[in-house]
């Protein structure tokens, strides 16, 4: 992504990334303005603003990965990726699928936690708060609580087992 990028510095070029799905490049954009991906070739380096970001660089290990597209910075050569979405009636989740070996950057609001899942007890936590998931997780997009009176604050609830990442700042501006 070029969001925050104020400097490079070697002979790099750049170049706009597509969406992939079901294993082949589509021509929509990955992001859009200074939030859309680009893949960086040739030698050399960019230099970032975080502008109050929390950036983390996480590697892939043998586990599949599954983030909020928003969150996801970058992504090193040898990670595939394939973009999908959870749809819903309030709006949809989109996700980027990441296999292979390399590692990844996430751009949060604050320190991202990991939180076990396990399938007797499932996890709800605000839209905003999530950053994703590895392990064998399904997630469904439904309000945080199911109190007709609580504040409506929409959320993704994930069963099964796994581990889920979280972005507790983040959901400091949901409502919760």
């Amino acid at each position: 992504r070029l969001d925050g990028l104020f400097a490079t510095q070697g002979k790099l070029a750049l170049a706009g990334e597509v969406k992939r799905f079901r294993g082949r490049a589509i021509d929509k954009p990955f992001g859009e303005g200074p939030a859309r991906m680009h893949r960086a070739s040739g030698d050399g380096v960019l230099l970032y603003r975080t502008h109050g970001r929390t950036f983390s660089a996480i590697d892939l290990g043998p586990d599949a990965a599954y983030l909020r597209e928003e969150v996801l910075f970058a992504l090193e050569d040898g990670i595939a990726f394939e973009n999908g979405r959870v749809p819903s009636s309030t709006g949809e989740l989109h996700l980027v699928h990441l296999r292979g070996q390399g590692r990844f950057l996430l751009a949060t609001a604050g320190d991202p936690v990991a939180v076990e899942v396990a399938a007797s007890a499932p996890l709800r936590l605000p839209l905003a708060a999530l950053v994703g998931w590895m392990g064998g997780l399904t997630p469904r997009v439904c309000p945080l609580l199911e109190d007709p009176d609580a504040p409506a604050v929409m959320a993704v609830e994930l069963t099964g087992e796994g581990r889920v990442l979280a972005d507790p700042a983040a959901a400091l501006g949901s409502g919760s």
